[in-house]
């Protein structure tokens, strides 16, 4: 008896952490044949409740954000189920934009006929501008396409920009935190391809206001599997990182995760006036580019956090 009140009360623990989805930033490793880079508390309670009840209990800490996040429900679910308790509504994500029919031939046939290289950048242009959603639907269509080798290497190079326009920002901050001059920096990444230059102009623009304010900055930029596009979130932030030395500065974390391999890890500090220039993020810069190079299907996960220390 004593086994199985110990027993439910870890189970009863486990399913309070996973309404935990603070991540912890810095964070990675393996548990089994697991691994996690950044993760939330409540994935690491998941995986838990998993590998204690793995016939109750579905949780892959190796999943795309998106499915761990449905399990994290499931979980829930399960316990409010089995404690006479309402069930949770599960997630629903924005599905990706469709396509009118007749939107894309004539910009496929316009490709086919172009006379020359201009003529099919021209027409990848006005392609892109409809955003990830053409995708499957020039992979339908492959007969519309020239067949040369200058052609297929525009082609590819075309999915990969489309699969990472931005197609979703969400800005937060205090209502009393002052403007960090962010406006502008932000619509130049809304409906446009992200760039490694793009994602790095955002903490650039609050680290060269640093004579003027003392702000922070959580960065996040999440690709699924879905060829949905990018979403961002951005938060703007007065959380300060100790430092015990004189001289205060930045204090950044940053890793680059592609697939489930973490490509780029990064942790320390900068003078006020280096985390200003590009210089500072040129790790991460080629990191952010080996990411969004890669297939359209491949997911990744670009998280970066600035704070001012004291």
């Amino acid at each position: 008896m004593e086994a199985d009140e110990v027993s439910h009360a870890i189970e009863r623990l486990l399913i309070n952490e996973l309404e935990d989805i603070d991540q912890q930033m810095g964070m990675s490793g393996t548990r089994g044949d697991k691994s996690f880079n950044d993760p939330r508390l409540c994935d690491l309670a998941g995986h838990i409740l998993w590998e204690r009840w793995p016939r109750k209990y579905i949780f892959d800490l190796a999943a795309s954000e998106k499915t761990r996040e449905r399990q994290r429900i499931e979980c829930l679910n399960v316990w409010r189920s089995q404690n006479g308790l309402p069930i949770l509504a599960l997630p629903q994500w924005k599905l990706p934009t469709r396509i009118e029919p007749g939107t894309v031939e004539p910009l496929l046939r316009a490709m086919r006929e172009a006379k020359s290289r201009a003529d099919i950048q021209k027409a990848i242009a006005a392609l892109e501008a409809l955003g990830p959603a053409v995708i499957p639907e020039i992979r339908k269509n492959p007969a519309w396409f020239p067949q040369s080798n200058a052609f297929e290497a525009d082609l590819a190079s075309f999915e990969k920009r489309l699969a990472c326009v931005v197609t979703e920002i969400t800005f937060t901050k205090d209502p009393l935190v002052p403007d960090a001059g962010l406006g502008a920096v932000m619509g130049g990444l809304t409906h446009v391809p992200l760039t490694a230059e793009k994602f790095i102009s955002v903490p650039l623009c609050v680290a060269k206001g640093w004579r003027n304010h003392s702000l922070g900055i959580l960065l996040r930029a999440v690709r699924d599997e879905d060829l949905g596009g990018v979403s961002m979130q951005v938060s703007v932030t007065t959380n300060r990182a100790a430092q015990a030395g004189s001289q205060k500065g930045w204090n950044w974390l940053g890793r680059v995760t592609v697939g489930t391999e973490s490509i780029h890890s990064s942790a320390g500090s900068s003078s006020a006036e280096y985390g200003a220039t590009l210089e500072c993020y040129e790790d991460l810069v080629s990191a952010i580019n080996q990411a969004i190079n890669a297939s359209p299907e491949v997911p990744f996960i670009i998280n970066f956090s600035m704070l001012r220390e004291e």
